[in-house]
């Protein structure tokens, strides 16, 4: 058995936030080849040798509101003529 990993995961080692899987021996060509790695150190690396992908960031996002909303109207509903 061995452990593999990948970075960013859902899982705090060694200072990254990192993915791990346990896996037979046998199969840690076939894990690697798909992105993981035998270390923590090795998959950040790779992770920081990666160009960052380009994210759209909303100005609501980058002041940290989930999203801004009109203010709801308060009253009576406006009247409505049926007349044809």
């Amino acid at each position: 058995m061995s452990c593999l990993y990948k970075v960013p995961g859902p899982h705090f080692s060694d200072g990254h936030m990192v993915d791990y899987i346990v896996v037979d021996m046998d199969q840690d060509e076939e894990y690697i080849a798909q992105g993981w790695f035998r270390s923590i150190a090795d998959a950040v690396a790779a992770k920081e040798s990666k160009p960052a992908e380009s994210v759209v960031v909303t100005p609501a996002e980058k002041v940290g509101v989930a999203a801004i909303e009109a203010p709801k109207r308060r009253g009576r509903p406006p009247k409505v003529s049926n007349v044809d």
